[in-house]
């Protein structure tokens, strides 16, 4: 016999199970996509904690002999790098700066070199930005997905999406990290014709700048980072 309470409560278990699903598949997006920015995160952390280490670029100076290549004392360098990284960090104004060079004071950098280290300036502002948001927005899209995960009572569908997320972050990483590894040199070039709406960038070989951080010191970096994420 029929019985209309009955295919009410059937009807209304049906629903809630739908709900259920709906509920447990947006928090897979959403854990897959706070992936995304919390690996992205990461890589700018990492950027910016190697690219900030005295002892990184102690290690690399002394790998390529940048001293005696610039004509400066270890000190008068690591004095040099200081007022860049100073720079960068917006403790100081410029790069107006003058040391021993080939036992004669002169000023450390040109002013193509100070000219394209303000580009840099805007590309190192913005990805402290980009650092920010993404860990902002990566941190609240996962709390949401733990939320939605837990009234649907589906953490395991969460926690396949945030594997997926992280997976697929890595492969792209990972492509490009091999299109460094295959031609490190048009990659780099590539990186900067994106990056840079100038070619100040194009230094000459026997710029200050050039002498501190070569091509090799960049490759060095991507190097240690590709490393990083390979292990995670």
């Amino acid at each position: 016999c029929y019985s209309p309470s009955l295919f009410g409560r059937t009807l209304e278990h049906k629903e809630g199970g739908i709900a259920m699903r709906a509920l447990g598949r947006t928090s897979a997006w959403l854990a897959g996509i706070s992936a995304w920015f919390l690996l992205l995160a990461s890589l700018l952390g990492g950027v910016f904690f190697l690219t900030h280490a005295y002892g990184f670029y102690e290690v690399e100076y002394a790998k390529y002999d940048a001293a005696a290549d610039i004509g400066v004392s270890y000190e008068d360098l690591m004095s040099i790098t200081e007022g860049v990284l100073d720079y960068l960090n917006g403790k100081r104004d410029n790069l107006d700066m003058q040391a021993q060079i080939n036992g004669e004071w002169t000023e450390v950098f040109t002013q193509r070199e100070k000219d394209h280290m303000v580009d840099v300036l805007a590309l190192v502002r913005l990805g402290r930005w980009g650092l920010v948001v993404s860990l902002l927005l990566g941190g609240a899209l996962l709390a949401l997905a733990i939320v939605l995960a837990a009234r649907s009572r589906r953490g395991r569908r969460m926690c396949v999406g945030y594997l997926i997320g992280a997976g697929s972050f890595l492969l792209v990483f990972g492509a490009i990290a091999l299109c460094f590894v295959a031609d490190f040199t048009k990659a780099f070039y590539i990186f900067h014709t994106i990056f840079f709406s100038n070619d100040l960038w194009m230094l000459p070989s026997d710029a200050v700048m050039i002498k501190m951080v070569p091509q090799a010191f960049f490759s060095d970096c991507a190097l240690l980072l590709a490393g990083f994420f390979g292990g995670v």
